[in-house]
This record gives C-alpha cells, sequence and structure tokens, in this order.
C-alpha cells in the first residue's frame, strides 16, 4: 500500500494554457501541410489559410472558455467542447479561405488533417497540464503524519469516480485499497488509478482476502443503486458499521437522487423505451454525422454572428428532465443577452435580440443539439425537452422517449395548439414510431420551416381519443396510415 500523502496541487497559470493553445494552433496548419505534402515549398501560397487559422483559433478559444484553469480535472467529456472549439475555428478558416481564393491553396484533405492535428495538440496541452498539477505536491512538511484510514469503494459509477477525484485532489489521510463493480467484467479494470478487485456481492470475500496482506477496511464508501445491493451485502455492512466502521453513502454525502419525474426512476427503468425502432439509433448517428460535417462552416459562421450579437458563451445549455427523466443538459446558441444590469431583470422579450428572433425562427438555434444526439441524449424525432414543473402526471409515457429535436407535435401545430394536445401527439408518435412516420416528420419539419406552424385538427383529434382510449401499442399501431394520409405536409406534397 502506497504510504505517501496526497496533496493539494498549486495550478498551471492559465496564461500558460493560453501560450500553449496559440502555439498548436500555429503549428498545426503548418503540421498539415507538411503531412499531405510533404514540403514546404508552396508555403507562400498556403500563408492565406495559416493566417485566417490562427486568427479564428485564438477567436474560438476565448469564445468557448477553453483557457479556463481547471484542467487539473480535465476528462474525456472536455473534449466535446474541445471539438466544438476545433470544428468551429477549422471551418470558420475554410470559409474566410474559400471567401477569398476558393479554397485553391489548400486540398481538401489538410483541414481535416489540420483540425485531428489541433484537436489532439490541445487535448495534449491538458493532459500535461494536469498531471503538472498532480505532481505539485507539497514537500518539506514535518509535522506528524497522520494514520492512514484504508477504505473500500462500492460502484463504479460517477458518484464513486466524482469521490475518487475528490480523494486525488485534497489533502487526505485514506487511502483506497480497491472498488467493487457492479458486473464481473469489470473485475481487474481501473476507475481512476484503482483496481477492481471484484464485484458486490463478493464484499465479503474480498474483505477477507484484503485482510491476508494487511489490509483493514476501516471506511466503506457507496456508489451504486440500491439495485444492485443484495441483501446479504446490506446484512454485512450492518455487521461492519457495528464493529466500528464508517458506512458513506455517496448519494446523501453530494446531494444526488436517485428518482426525477412523475415516475420513479426504478419504475421507468423497468418500463420498454417508446418512441424509437429498429435501427433508429444507427438512423440518428448517421444523420447527426452528416449534419455536423456538411454544416461545419454554418456552425461556424453562427457561433462567430452569435458571439458578436450576445458575446460569450456562444452555446446555452440548460438542464431538463430527458430519457427515462433523468437530468440532462441540452444546448442551444445563445439568443438573448444578459439577464440585466444593476441588479435588475429584464424580461425574455426584451433580452432576445432580432438576430436571436431569426435564428429562433429558422430554429438554427438547435444545431448544437447534433452533440446531444451523438452523445445519445437525445434523438432526431421525439418529443421536444420540457422543464420539470411542465411534466404531468398523465404524460408518464413521454419521458419513456428520448427527446427529439423535431416531432409529431411540432409539425402538427407546434405554437398554435395547447400543451395538452402537445402531450397527446407526442404519446401517439410514441406508440406509433416507425421509419416511414419518421420521414414523414422530417418532410413535415420542412413545411413548417418555410410556413410556420399549422394546426392538423385530424391529428390532433386522433391524438386525444388515443389518450382516452388508453389501447395498447398492437392495437393503435393498425389506423396510424389513416392519421398519415391527412397529414398537411402530404397533401401539400
Amino acid at each position: 500500500m502506497s504510504a505517501r500523502l496526497l496533496s493539494a496541487a498549486r495550478p498551471v497559470p492559465t496564461a500558460a494554457i493560453v501560450a500553449a493553445d496559440l502555439l498548436v494552433a500555429c503549428v498545426a496548419p503548418i503540421a498539415a501541410l507538411l503531412l499531405r505534402r510533404g514540403h514546404f515549398s508552396d508555403f507562400s501560397e498556403y500563408a492565406y489559410y495559416w493566417i485566417a487559422s490562427v486568427l479564428c483559433s485564438a477567436a474560438c478559444f476565448m469564445a468557448f472558455r477553453q483557457a479556463r484553469g481547471i484542467w487539473r480535472f480535465f476528462s474525456w467529456r472536455d473534449l466535446t467542447p474541445l471539438a466544438s472549439s476545433v470544428v468551429t475555428a477549422v471551418g470558420a478558416a475554410s470559409l474566410i479561405t474559400f471567401s477569398f481564393d476558393r479554397m485553391q491553396s489548400v486540398s481538401r484533405s489538410e483541414p481535416l488533417l489540420h483540425a485531428g492535428i489541433l484537436f489532439m495538440g490541445l487535448a495534449l496541452v491538458r493532459v500535461v497540464a494536469r498531471h503538472v498539477e498532480r505532481a505539485k505536491h507539497v514537500s518539506g512538511d514535518r509535522s506528524a503524519p497522520r494514520q492512514r484510514r484504508q477504505a473500500l469503494v462500492l460502484g463504479s459509477s460517477h458518484l464513486s469516480e466524482l469521490y475518487l477525484r475528490i480523494i486525488d485532489e485534497m489533502a487526505t489521510s485514506i487511502d483506497v485499497v480497491g472498488v467493487l463493480a457492479e458486473k464481473q467484467r469489470h473485475v481487474g479494470r481501473t476507475v481512476r488509478g484503482r483496481e477492481v478487485v471484484g464485484t458486490v456481492d463478493e464484499l465479503e470475500s474480498v474483505l477477507q482476502r484484503l485482510s491476508v496482506h494487511g489490509v483493514n477496511v476501516c471506511l466503506v464508501a457507496i456508489g451504486i443503486e440500491d439495485r444492485f445491493l443484495t441483501s446479504r451485502a446490506r446484512a454485512f455492512l450492518s455487521e461492519l458499521e457495528a464493529a466500528g466502521a464508517q458506512i458513506l453513502d455517496l448519494s446523501l454525502f453530494f446531494g444526488a437522487s436517485t428518482s426525477t419525474g412523475p415516475m420513479p426512476q426504478a419504475e421507468l427503468a423497468l418500463e420498454p423505451e417508446l418512441g424509437t425502432w429498429v435501427g433508429k439509433r444507427a438512423f440518428d448517428v448517421a444523420v447527426a454525422l452528416t449534419i455536423a460535417i456538411a454544416l461545419s462552416p454554418l456552425i461556424a459562421l453562427l457561433s462567430l454572428i452569435v458571439f458578436l450579437d450576445v458575446g460569450a458563451p456562444v452555446v446555452f445549455w440548460q438542464i431538463r428532465p430527458g430519457f427515462r427523466g433523468v437530468p440532462t443538459r441540452f444546448y442551444k446558441f445563445r439568443t438573448m443577452r444578459g439577464i440585466g444590469r444593476n441588479g435588475v431583470v429584464l424580461p425574455d422579450h426584451l433580452r432576445v435580440s432580432a438576430v436571436g428572433r431569426f435564428i429562433r425562427r429558422t430554429r438554427l438555434d438547435e444545431l448544437p443539439q447534433v452533440w446531444n444526439i451523438l452523445a445519445g441524449q437525445m434523438s432526431l424525432i421525439g418529443p421536444r425537452p420540457l422543464l420539470g414543473r411542465d411534466l404531468h402526471e398523465d404524460g408518464a409515457d413521454r419521458i419513456r422517449m428520448k427527446p427529439g429535436v423535431t416531432g409529431w407535435a411540432q409539425i402538427n401545430g407546434g405554437a398554435g395548439i395547447t400543451a395538452r394536445d402537445k402531450m397527446a401527439l407526442d404519446i401517439w408518435y410514441g406508440y406509433h414510431a416507425s421509419p416511414l412516420l419518421d420521414l414523414q416528420i422530417l418532410w413535415g419539419t420542412v413545411g413548417t420551416l418555410l410556413f410556420g406552424d399549422r394546426a392538423n385538427q385530424e391529428a390532433v383529434e386522433a391524438a386525444r381519443l388515443f389518450m382516452a382510449s388508453g389501447r395498447s401499442v398492437s392495437d393503435s399501431r393498425a389506423d396510424s396510415e389513416s392519421v398519415l394520409l391527412t397529414h398537411p405536409a402530404r397533401t401539400a406534397a
């Protein structure tokens, strides 16, 4: 067992991160040129793209706040905003270069190589900064050594990872000797450097095994859901507590909750997913990737427009109940200015700019939700995510579907119908989802963007009747074709 005391790290100066980022921004396009062509003989022609890429990278790093000084906590989750800044910077540089010389001096593969090198360089800067900070331990501490408390962590969840991160980053006398995972296939892996030494069901045998090595576990941190704790494990934990060991429930320690929305989380997990069909996830990923790549210049341009209009950050996020009621961050382009000045909060209609109204009207503000789709938090087609206070107990089925960028309610009335009718339309879709219906919704979305919201009373009435009848999935699929035939997008076609 390691006997060293962990201590808090002094942060790497923000100026060092900024300088390293700018150095990577200068080197990345040159490295892409060298990899693509193998020489620098025509760099003078390439200079337009190099200058544009450095300037756009510097602007995007500032807009996305990439130089914030908390990189000792850098993890894979931080790769998403990092990738966003890279795509925006390279897309903007390509757009500027195209406007000057139609990209004649730059081959098609060089921006892709540039983006890859820039992303890897920025990630490497942050990984190095994190390890430098963690290596800056307080030296020369001549105080008496504290007694080490040996602990065991139950679960490989986010709560467990957060607890281990706190142990790593702060001066502490706790020595985590191992992790017990929920599943057998995780045994032998590591969670933040701690080996998974067994499963939760093997708690008693693992402690006996550790005792042979002189380990006396006096703290057990529980970071798993109750359903993974068997009655035998609970009884053994009670015995440990009675013998003087400390049992720490991380969900209570961090103020976490296991239930959200109109139904308990455990009950929702047992309910089948609605609004899906075989291959829908693959379809969502394919379309989201296509949008992210094809519209990257537009995304870069919108980021610049939003930055000039309302300032940084250009992306707004809001936590709403997602699939099965799990609190999820959903992203949009910002369309509102600050909440006010001198403590005076302005109403929303005064904070929305003219540019923001246009972006909202054309639904361009929802382009950042491509990342929610790729992360599996959203689908292309589904009910719009609501605030927690707007969820109604009659619409419990609504959160059994992944939220969508567009949906059946949006093309059959949108803002022109009541919230209850929207809920009925969303639930009707959940029980009738199919590839054909999703294609109809995509086509109807085009009509909605061009002509605005139009209420389809026949679809609304069908959804109301469906809610009142309470029919099963097998019964409800039979009459879906009749509603599709009356959809305004189909008749307009």
